[in-house]
């Protein structure tokens, strides 16, 4: 979807989705803040859904259905301030 796209620095989404796809936000490289606000149709974040988006230091998921993220969902990133539900049950 957004995969590679350079130039995106911050994603805010209100409307409703029921995931993240695999590698949806792969290296973005200026990508620094991602809020996903009051959705709550997410359940999951797929795997390598922000990988190697370096300069990602801001997460915040607020989704009261939210169940799992997958693996590598945040490697290669600086993540310094991660909000998630205490609905997640499953990190890969």
């Amino acid at each position: 979807m957004f995969s590679g796209c350079t130039s995106l620095e911050s994603v805010h989404v209100k409307c409703n989705t029921a995931s993240v796809p695999q590698g949806c936000f792969t290296g973005c490289s200026k990508l620094s803040s991602v809020v996903f606000d009051s959705i709550d149709e997410l359940t999951a974040l797929n795997d390598n859904a922000f990988y190697g988006c370096n300069s990602l230091t801001s997460f915040s998921l607020n989704s009261t259905n939210a169940k799992s993220l997958g693996s590598n969902v945040f490697n290669g990133t600086n993540v310094q301030s991660l909000q998630i539900p205490a609905s997640i049950t499953s990190l890969s």
